[in-house]
């Protein structure tokens, strides 16, 4: 890496250039790392279903992008003001930061730093002349990423990369809304709604914090084998409702309330059910899942008065660059299962093999291997 240091690098970057398209496999500019920045070789990243938002016009941005913000890396390259980092560490970057300065980090009871940022404002990417955008700030779709040092986290290189990339987003946002948001305890009754990777990894977090039933909720029942591995005890398919009836309904009646729901699709009737759902009294329905730009979502306010509990969660809860190494740690130990949610491997040339994938159910997690070490 040092034949790079302090130059711009040309490289490759599946580039968004329209929506309801497909990216284009481009040049690009990467540029110096300046101040707080640091500059990433991309090893491995995955797609996950919030790439799809964009790609699909639901989830707001500006273009030409680079999409990416589940990745693993090697540090190329660092500003002067950093000082955390240095060539050769091996990192997960973070689209949600923590710099440990804001209100909100001071406070402690919340992981929603305020550095966070969806507007893209800035991009150290160019195309033909034109800037391209980072996604989330990260735009790890490329071979090489300028990243601020608060959004970057240190883990063990002996950590598999092409697993590890997953904590970067689906595995910790799934695990961490079963065991730091809902607060899943032993033996409680839990409903995980949509078994993406989100989805399956919050039933794993149930599964490791005790819960005696697991009903994994999609009308897919392809994904059901998937949920079963990471630890579901039931599997419901909502189209074997019948057609005058209601899900939430049909599911008590059929399953009884449970006393953890987690809503880990973006749906908002979805969300909906997850709170129907719930045992009142002291049911906990979680929304996890990122509903389309404009949604709203309304429920009969009865259901706070008889004490459920109705709560989001973003990136699981987790305080970024405190807790991702810990999470990373378990998985190499074997006490977080990853393999189950890598359904496909691919390169960076195919990755709209990959979004089709995804997009069509066919898939949970799809790897895309982008640099060699």
């Amino acid at each position: 890496m040092s034949d790079t240091v302090g130059k711009v690098i040309r490289c490759r970057a599946a580039i968004l250039w329209e929506l309801k398209s497909k990216m284009k496999i481009e040049e690009i500019e990467v540029a110096v790392p300046v101040k707080d920045q640091i500059r990433v070789k991309i090893i491995y990243n995955a797609l996950c279903h919030s790439d799809l938002h964009v790609i699909d016009g639901s989830l707001k941005t500006r273009l030409p992008i680079i999409l990416g913000h589940e990745a693993t890396g090697i540090v190329e390259s660092v500003g002067d003001e950093v000082k955390a980092f240095k060539t050769g560490d091996v990192v997960i970057p973070l689209y949600q930061p923590q710099c440990r300065k804001c209100a909100a980090c001071q406070h402690g009871d919340t992981n929603l730093c305020t550095s966070l940022s969806f507007s893209n404002e800035g991009s150290h990417f160019t195309c033909r002349g034109k800037q391209v955008f980072p996604f989330m700030g990260l735009g790890t779709f490329s071979e090489y990423a300028v990243i601020r040092e608060h959004m970057l986290v240190k883990i063990d290189p002996r950590a598999p990369l092409d697993k590890a990339c997953l904590a970067g987003c689906g595995l910790a946002t799934g695990y961490g809304a079963a065991v730091n948001t809902a607060q899943i305890r032993r033996g409680e009754r839990v409903a995980v709604i949509g078994l993406g990777g989100v989805g399956l990894s919050a039933i794993q977090g149930a599964k490791n914090a005790g819960a005696s039933a697991i009903y994994a909720i999609d009308i897919n029942s392809e994904k059901f084998d998937s949920a079963r591995k990471m630890g579901a005890t039931h599997c419901v398919n909502p189209r074997d409702v019948p057609k005058d009836g209601k899900f939430g309904s049909w599911f008590i009646k059929n399953f009884g309330a449970v006393d953890k729901s987690l809503e880990c699709i973006g749906n908002v009737q979805c969300m909906k059910d997850a709170v129907e759902i719930v045992e009142r009294g002291w049911g906990r329905a979680v929304m996890v899942g990122i509903a389309p730009d404009g949604a709203t979502l309304s429920f009969n306010p009865g259901h706070l008065t008889i004490g459920k509990t109705i709560t989001g969660s973003i990136f699981g809860g987790w305080k970024s660059i405190d807790d991702i190494p810990m999470l990373v740690e378990e998985m190499r130990k074997g006490k977080i299962e990853v393999d189950p949610l890598i359904t496909h491997r691919f390169d960076l040339e195919k990755v709209d093999e990959a979004v089709e994938l995804l997009k069509n159910g066919k898939s949970i997690r799809s790897v895309i291997s982008l640099s060699k070490l």
